[in-house]
């Protein structure tokens, strides 16, 4: 009997437990809500500080901005040089 009041007691404490996580997200919406609307305010206003400030057109990509792959260079075997002359000398 004690464990089943036990066990009634526990899951008591986990639905109290959800209902709490439930309202706080409830009485938190507005404020995400005020939040996102703060930061898609941001963006807006960095877009525009930007075509003040930019002597570029907003639509036109700077010229030669973009990502630049590094040059490809011939991998020296050295290994293979240290090991041929060793040959030779034992031979």
């Amino acid at each position: 009997m004690l464990g089943v009041l036990v066990s009634l007691l526990f899951a008591g404490a986990g639905l109290l437990a959800i209902g709490a996580i439930g309202a706080t997200v409830t009485a938190q919406a507005g404020a995400v809500r005020g939040l996102l609307r703060q930061a898609r305010a941001d963006v807006a206003q960095r877009e525009y500080r930007v075509s003040i400030v930019s002597d570029l057109p907003t639509a036109a990509p700077a010229a030669g901005c973009g990502p630049r792959r590094a040059p490809l260079r011939a991998i020296r075997r050295t290994a293979e040089r240290r090991i041929v002359p060793a040959r030779r000398a034992a031979a």
